[in-house]
């Protein structure tokens, strides 16, 4: 097992890292509970890009969204058939009403009325610690 810095993991790893990212298209976040239990949910991810910020929208009122309020701690994984990254961190609630306009995707109105619905929350995720097992390869980096 290899350890390091995110700078340290070879480029093509952090590549292979962000192409899984945007194959799964989805993540699990997990949030701590009031009791300090983990609480996963499986969430689209909003135009992913690298594994240094994962964007991922929820309903305002849900029980998440309640949990990262009181507690930003997280964990975020995602994977394939044998390769997967999973990563600790904290969430920051996304304000910047431009960000929150360019990952608003079409089918969010199935939830939202548009960018303006008050319901509407943004949550950026930014990892502190990421472990890797992509082909083979098998190794946590700090981020």
């Amino acid at each position: 097992m290899e350890t390091g810095t995110y700078e340290e993991l070879p480029k093509e790893w952090r590549d292979k890292s962000n192409l899984l990212l945007k194959k799964a298209g989805v993540v699990s976040l997990a949030s701590i509970d009031p009791e300090g239990y983990p609480r996963v949910c499986v969430l689209s991810c909003l135009k992913p890009e690298d594994i240094g910020t994962i964007i991922v929208s929820t309903g305002t009122k849900g029980v998440k969204t309640a949990h990262f309020r009181e507690n930003t701690k997280a964990s975020a994984c995602f994977h394939d058939e044998r390769d997967s990254v999973t990563l600790v961190g904290e969430v920051e609630f996304v304000t910047d009403p431009q960000i929150k306009k360019d990952v608003f995707l079409d089918w969010m109105y199935d939830h939202f009325t548009g960018v303006d619905d008050p319901n509407y929350c943004v949550i950026a995720f930014h990892p502190k610690l990421a472990t890797i097992w992509i082909e083979g390869h098998f190794g946590t980096y700090t981020v």
